[in-house]
This record gives structure tokens, sequence and C-alpha cells, in this order.
């Protein structure tokens, strides 16, 4: 098997004062993050504007976003200096190496691309930029669960997969529900290992369910953690509605837990009956919460994402798009995880979970469900840098 590496991607966070507006971003702290750039990404026929799953690397040593294309069925490999495809990899449909419905990519160099399949146990790929895909995985259960051979395993930018002493380390998303009183916290592992030498799967409680989440109903977007891995080789973990980071080894043993709190949260009434649909939109949509988390080994700073909460209005909701158009803020720390500040972003205006790290800074894209200036040809992002 080729050699694999980890491109880290990290995040952590907590709050300040003192505001002023500019270009209709509210600033708390003056001197932060600052837009300094714009990217135009071109979109072409066989393409989307708000593609799901992606990844940033270096790829002949040329800054990539590296893109799974659901419309083609291919991997898309974007210069970020020119903002155009500079090569496309067909996925195969047929033969040894056929892959079926795909839903996660996750980038570690050139040469081990790794791709995740939708509902299904088998056909975890990888793919090299040179050769295409070159291995699939079809691993084995080692423990016996209720699960059988059914795994949801995506790998999105707020549920990165991290590649850890030779094992995939992954969010697992349930077929189960944690809206109705259960035992689902006791039942279902909240990650699965996937072992890249001998090709069979394991779960751990190595990242537990956090205490508060126990004997509670929850949002399904609520009970998955965004990871990521640091320079030093540390895990941190976020969930979205806890006010704290949680730092652990590389053995996956607990460290410490980092005070993270938005000036924009407040406590969160929690539920212990079952859940409708409304009721989950109505959590989602009014509690400020953290949906992702991102490590800048440029600058070695972290950037946890908050949803701020807003108004709740059960006659005009568009499914999980409906949070975009609540405001959200980016809280930053420094490489000793010491809280540097916190700003606001308008709402209807940028797509969080689009938002990658990149030589030149914070990359948001403007592909925000609700905004007027859509263009489904082009992708414009602005990329923002911090400043001391």
């Amino acid at each position: 098997m080729k050699n694999v590496f980890v491109q880290n991607v990290f995040a952590i966070a907590f709050i300040f004062s003192c505001n002023y507006k500019k270009d209709n971003i509210e600033i708390i702290n003056s001197n932060f993050l600052v837009k300094n750039d714009s990217l135009l990404l071109v979109i072409d026929s066989v393409s989307s504007f708000d593609y799901r799953f992606f990844d940033y690397g270096k790829v002949q040593k040329k800054e990539s976003l590296i893109i799974l294309n659901e419309n083609n069925f291919s991997v898309d490999f974007y210069d970020l200096e020119k903002g155009v495809v500079f090569k496309r990899i067909d996925l195969p449909k047929e033969g040894p190496y056929q892959l079926d419905r795909m839903q996660g990519l996750t980038f570690h160099n050139q040469d081990s691309v790794f791709l995740f399949s939708y509902m299904m146990l088998k056909n975890n790929a990888i793919l090299s930029f040179d050769s295409g895909v070159y291995h699939v995985f079809r691993p084995k259960l080692k423990q016996e669960t209720v699960f059988d051979q059914i795994l949801n395993h995506p790998s999105t930018n707020s549920m990165r997969t991290l590649v850890v002493d030779n094992e995939l380390v992954f969010n697992h998303l349930s077929l189960r529900s944690p809206r109705s009183p259960s035992s689902f916290f006791e039942e279902v592992p909240s990650s699965f290992f996937l072992d890249l030498e001998t090709d069979s799967m394991s779960y751990s409680s190595a990242f537990d369910y956090p205490f508060s989440y126990l004997q509670k109903t929850w949002p399904e977007s609520f009970i998955f953690h965004s990871k990521v891995r640091n320079d030093e080789g540390e895990i941190l973990v976020s969930w979205p509605a806890l006010d704290s980071i949680y730092v652990y080894d590389a053995q996956f043993n607990f460290l410490k837990r980092v005070p993270s709190k938005s000036r924009f949260k407040s406590d969160l009434t929690l539920e212990n009956t079952a859940l409708t649909n409304q009721d989950v939109s109505r959590i989602v949509l009014t509690n400020t919460h953290y949906p992702s988390f991102i490590f800048d080994p440029y600058r070695e700073l972290y950037y946890r994402f908050a949803n701020i909460g807003g108004d709740f209005d059960p006659d005009n909701l568009v499914s999980s798009n409906s949070v975009l158009a609540n405001e959200f803020s980016v809280l930053v720390y420094d490489h000793n995880l010491e809280f540097l500040g916190e700003q606001k972003f308008p709402a209807k205006t940028y797509n969080q979970y689009m938002a990658f790290v990149g030589e030149k800074g914070l990359y948001l894209p403007r592909t925000n469900f609700y905004s007027s200036e859509i263009n489904e040809d082009q992708v414009v992002f602005d990329v923002f840098l911090y400043e001391n």
C-alpha cells in the first residue's frame, strides 16, 4: 500500500468585546479576521456549486481543492490560483474497483485520497492522482454488533475523517435516531476505526458521548462530533452542544477540556421526550451551537464555528438549509488554545459548511442558499486573514 500521510485540520473557541462595523460584518475585537483576498472558482456544466464532499491539499505542488463530484461521479482537482479544474478522475462503475454511491472524501496526499461509500461497509476506496482508484477496502467488523454489515460513514468538512497510526477514524451515523427516549447512547458507538493493514473495522468508546448528552433526546445533527488533529498529533473534539473542546493524545487518552463558549450562546434547554420534526427544527434554529471546527496549520490557529440561534417560523422551513438563514460566528484560538476573539458574520451570505483553510487564510464561500448573489456557474470565496 502506498505511503499515507495526514493533512491536519483543526479548531477551538471563546469570546471578546469592543465592537465595530466593517463591510456589514460585526467585529468583536478590532484587528481580527480581515478580508484580504478572494477566489473565483469556475463551475463547468457537469459540476455543482453546492458540492458537499471536499478537502484541501497540495497536488503537484499546487494548492488544490479536491471535490467529490456527485453529478459526474468523479473526483475533481481545482487549482486554487487559477480557479479551474486541472484534472478530473472518473470513478469506476464496473470492474474489480467498482464503486457505488459515495458520501465522503478525505485527502492525505496525491497518492492517498480516500473515498467512502454510502450505507455499507464495503467499497471504501483509495485513489492516486496519477493512476486513479487502486484499492477498495471491504472490511469486516471485528466485534459483534447490532449493525450487521451496514455502516453509514460520512466524511464532510464538519465530520472529518482522520488517519491515525494507519487507521481511519470517523463518525458513525447510525440508522437509529436519538430523537426518542432510548438506550441510544449506550448502544450506538460514536466512532469507528478502519484498519488499513488488516482491512477490518472496529468501534471504540475513545470519543464517547458527553455525559450531558445521556438520558436526553437530541436532533441528529447535535450528536456528531467534529474532530481535528494538530501538528503535535493531538486530537481535538468539538460537540455541537458543548461549550468546551476535548483534547486527547495520539493514543486517544483524554488530556483536558478547554472552556469554549460563544458570546451568543445561552444555556440549551434539554429535552427528554420524543422529538417531532418541528421540535428538531426549533431546537436547531433557535439554539446557538457549534457545527464545525478547523485547524489552520499555516498560522497555528483554531477556528470554531457557531451557528447563532434565531427566530423559529414553522411555516418557512427549507429542510436543513434553514440554518443558513441565521448569522454565524467564528471563534479563534492560538496554538496554545488561548482565546483571541470571536467575529460575527451576516446571515444569508456565506455557507460556513464549505469553509476551508489555505495558505492565504480562511476561505468562506458566498454560496448561501438564501443569497440573491448565487451563480450556478461559479463559487466566490472571500479569504480572511487573522490580524493581531
